[in-house]
């Protein structure tokens, strides 16, 4: 489901799962800071406004002990679509699964980073991870509501896309994105070990994109400069009409802020996606450089 139109409320800062690119940076956090009251507020504030969509996220927003009272609010409030990011811990439980749905909740993105179980539970720190983001996307086809993944591509895991894509397509996920990392957060601190250099991913992610195209499988990247995805541009991931409330913060348009961050060199500037293409993280360049970037010029 990739909805126009969507505000996107970040739910809370606690999270189960460890994984050391985390762009939020949460592991440690214990204590909830997001208060029930402001999030009734912005859903208050934008009910009858061009946003019909609102997506939950964190943090894991499934641990909070209010998130069906928050579900019920959104509905309240005569939102047409809720979509919830999630690890998967909590939707693996299929009366949890089944009551969110219930009450509304029709588009579940769940992150899966790894084709196996000692991958998937590497990059998580938690044993079982593997097996829950299984049994969720099992529980959720089976009540016909649409998956959507997200897999962060990275030092450990990227020899494995096309597996993981191929795992995808069996378990009938409705779209597999496949992103590059983000960063900020975790992945920022952690840069060395977790940033792979895009030349060596990009024939794992080529062959990962024929294998979903092969089956009819919708599939799309974000966070990846577009001429590395040379032939494949138009399966960006699209951000439009994207607003974000994030603790304190409005931003109005995520692709802007997201962009803001990211940097365009001289290489870049004869390529001819030079304005579809958000540029690359300043992080990035100073572990690599420029050289892999811009070889798509215009003649």
């Amino acid at each position: 489901m990739e909805a126009n139109n969507v505000i996107g409320i970040y739910l809370t800062d606690i999270c189960n799962y460890k994984c050391v690119f985390c762009s939020v940076d949460v592991p440690s956090k214990t204590d909830e800071s997001i208060m029930k009251d402001d999030i009734y507020k912005i859903l208050k504030e934008n009910m009858n406004s061009k946003y019909k969509t609102i997506a939950l996220w964190g943090g894991e927003p499934t641990l909070r002990k209010d998130f069906m009272k928050i579900i019920s609010k959104i509905k309240e409030n005569n939102y047409e679509n809720i979509i919830v990011e999630t690890n998967a811990s909590m939707i693996a439980d299929v009366t949890f699964a089944n009551r969110s749905i219930e009450l509304g909740v029709n588009c579940f993105i769940i992150s899966i980073h790894g084709a196996d179980a000692e991958m998937q539970d590497d990059i998580s720190l938690v044993k079982g991870s593997y097996n829950k983001i299984i049994t969720a996307i099992t529980n959720i086809k089976e009540k016909g509501v649409y998956v959507r993944t997200n897999t962060v591509i990275n030092k450990q895991n990227y020899e494995q896309i096309p597996a993981i894509v191929k795992l995808l397509i069996d378990l009938k996920v409705d779209h597999i994105n496949l992103s590059g990392l983000r960063l900020v957060g975790s992945a920022a601190r952690n840069l060395k070990e977790v940033t792979p250099k895009f030349t060596d991913v990009v024939r794992y992610l080529k062959e990962a994109f024929e294998i979903a195209i092969q089956s009819n499988t919708y599939i799309t990247y974000d966070v990846i400069p577009a001429c590395i995805m040379n032939g494949y541009e138009e399966r960006q991931l699209k951000w439009a009409g994207f607003k974000m409330f994030y603790k304190d913060k409005s931003i109005n348009d995520f692709s802007l802020f997201i962009n803001s961050l990211k940097y365009k060199g001289v290489n870049c500037m004869k390529c001819k996606n030079l304005y579809q293409c958000g540029g690359v993280f300043r992080g990035y360049i100073d572990l690599y450089g420029w050289s892999e970037f811009g070889y798509e010029m215009i003649s």
